[in-house]
């Protein structure tokens, strides 16, 4: 089911609440049963348009993980610029994208179904924003981020995600 994040986990300074999610639940659970909880980052697209079904990808992997017992949330963030998710005002750039991704988790974890371990799963940018969130103990302007939250963070998947950003030399460009 979509899932707009309560307004507390949203982004400041946007028009309205502008982040989502989809929601997997194991099957059999009961509303108050609690389980680990998976966040899935989209490998090819930032936004949620698949209806219910998720990025095409990521229905297998979210099926396989549900049925193995976890919650599973299929997560959206900011569009880089041209490209804007309904409401969104800010341009994109990052950390927009790291920063929502930290609202998603702080959502996660005060989701009344999850038992207070996330896992993050993500290919290509996804992938690279779940690692940065798995590294990235500050805050920002993410109220409620920190050492503390980012802790509980037991793994994370990066299928293609960018590894090193510390030296980027592209030689068809000049400075």
């Amino acid at each position: 089911n979509e899932e707009t994040l309560l307004h507390q986990f949203q982004p400041p300074g946007q028009m309205g609440d502008i982040l989502h999610r989809y929601r997997f639940v194991p099957p059999g659970a009961g509303p108050s049963d609690k389980f680990a909880t998976v966040l899935m980052l989209p490998p090819d697209v930032f936004w949620l348009f698949y209806e219910d079904h998720g990025v095409p990808n990521e229905r297998w992997a979210t099926h396989d993980l549900q049925y193995a017992g976890f919650l599973v949330f299929q997560v959206e963030h900011r569009l880089a610029y041209p490209h804007k998710l309904d409401g969104q005002v800010s341009l994109g750039y990052p950390p927009d994208q790291t920063d929502d991704i930290k609202w998603q988790i702080l959502a996660a974890l005060n989701d009344q179904q999850c038992n207070g371990s996330i896992y993050l799963v993500g290919g290509s940018a996804g992938g690279s924003l779940a690692l940065w969130c798995g590294l990235d103990s500050a805050a920002g302007s993410v109220t409620g981020w920190g050492s503390d939250v980012r802790a509980k963070i037991k793994a994370v998947v990066s299928f293609s995600g960018v590894t090193d950003l510390s030296n980027w030399n592209h030689p068809g460009l000049s400075s």
